[in-house]
């Protein structure tokens, strides 16, 4: 089961994009991997989860910022949702 989603996406509406405009929100639970990188308390880029302590990402979504300005959230599925299941975790250490 490492790599499948418990629940399983609602791909009905995906077309292939280069940018994701007006996208539609996850199902909560169908991409357990995924992680918000958030600054300041605010949403900067996403990344994914590659082991118990090791989110990664690109290096311009964190480049300019220290890690005790950076926080991670894990099971959240939608920026603009309010979800309390969400895990936040602060931020050891960046590597480049």
């Amino acid at each position: 089961n490492c790599g499948l989603p418990v629940v399983q996406p609602d791909r009905s509406d995906s077309g292939i994009s280069e940018r994701i405009l007006n996208g539609t929100d996850a199902i909560p639970g169908a991409w357990p991997w995924q992680v918000e990188i958030r600054v300041n308390g605010r949403h900067n880029c996403g990344g994914v989860l590659i082991g118990f302590q090791h989110v990664l990402t690109s290096a311009h979504c964190v480049l300019e910022y220290s890690a005790k300005r950076s926080e991670i959230r894990l099971g959240s599925y939608s920026s603009n949702v309010s979800d309390e299941t969400a895990l936040e975790e602060t931020t050891d250490t960046i590597c480049i």
